[in-house]
């Protein structure tokens, strides 16, 4: 009986043996992989304290008017109304000829008077009629000088060509016409730059 009972003992000491080398020789080593320093994986890599970038900054400038910053020189040139920059000539006067008017008259001649009605200055004119020169070289005063004019049947053209502008520009003048009754028919005045012509028309019936 104590021989049976130590022979199941080894046996059963053999079985388990065996087993565990079975399952020793199948158990698989793990493969064991060196680790590898973690490289920083954050993306947005902030700078430190020390390299912090400041916020921009865009470079001062004082405000400036102009005429006095370094690219804009301004120069004014103040000057009074009628000021004449060159032998009493007004660059700002009107640079055309200037349209009187027209009108009918039944009758034979007019009488054609003008004067400078503004300040005296030496303003002086050429005078036209049907583009034949009748007076040369008027000087304008105050008062009214002037001409007679024969019609003749249909247009006639009075043109007053200004020679100069004066002392102070524009070549100015008041200008009247009457019929040969001597009612005032027209009433005109005119503003012109040098070379310019004022002008109008009569038809006689």
């Amino acid at each position: 009986m104590r021989i049976s009972f130590t022979l199941v003992l080894a046996i059963i000491f053999t079985f388990t043996a065996y087993t565990q080398k079975i399952q020793d020789s199948k158990k698989v080593t793990p493969l064991v992989i060196p680790a590898v320093p973690k490289a920083n994986s954050s993306l947005l890599i902030l700078p430190s304290d020390k390299s912090k970038a400041s916020p921009l900054e865009l470079p001062k400038k004082e405000l400036q008017f102009p005429g006095t910053n370094d690219l804009v020189q301004r120069k004014w040139d103040v000057r009074t109304p009628g000021a004449n920059m060159q032998k009493g000539e007004d660059y700002s006067a009107i640079k055309g000829n200037q349209y009187l008017g027209d009108f009918k008259s039944n009758s034979s001649k007019l009488k054609i008077v003008y004067r400078d009605h503004q300040y005296v200055d030496g303003d002086r004119v050429n005078v036209y009629v049907n583009e034949q020169l009748v007076a040369g070289d008027v000087f304008l005063d105050a008062s009214f000088k002037g001409i007679e004019v024969e019609l003749k049947p249909g247009f006639n053209t009075i043109e007053f060509e200004a020679l100069n502008q004066g002392s102070s520009g524009p070549n100015t003048a008041e200008l009247r016409v009457y019929d040969d009754t001597g009612k005032l028919i027209s009433g005109k005045q005119w503003m012109l730059a040098t070379g310019y012509r004022a002008n109008m028309i009569v038809v006689k019936d």
